[in-house]
């Protein structure tokens, strides 16, 4: 259960990358865990450790992107500058 709301608090959190990696990471070490206790016999819930498992790596592969987008693709960014500029300019008109 604490695997799949870690997942959840990374997932929730991630833009706040010192908090969401953390969580993502432990979740996932925690839903492995699981998994090996369940798989052993000596544990329960299947279900979350699953969701657990595929929310920490949902967390972590949207964090990954969300750090390593700006430099894969610049060209973006200077799109997404024009573009602000573009809508905070005031009119010539005024």
């Amino acid at each position: 259960m604490a695997s799949m709301i870690l997942g959840i608090i990374g997932f929730v959190l991630g833009c706040c990358v010192f908090v969401s990696i953390p969580c993502a990471v432990l979740g996932l070490i925690l839903g492995i865990g699981a998994m090996i206790s369940i798989a052993n016999g000596t544990g329960s819930g299947k279900g979350m450790a699953v969701s657990g498992i595929i929310m920490s790596l949902l967390t972590l592969v949207f964090v990954v992107l969300t750090i390593v987008a700006p430099a894969l693709f610049p060209a973006f960014i200077t799109d997404w500058e024009d573009y602000l500029e573009v809508c905070y300019t005031l009119p010539t008109y005024l």
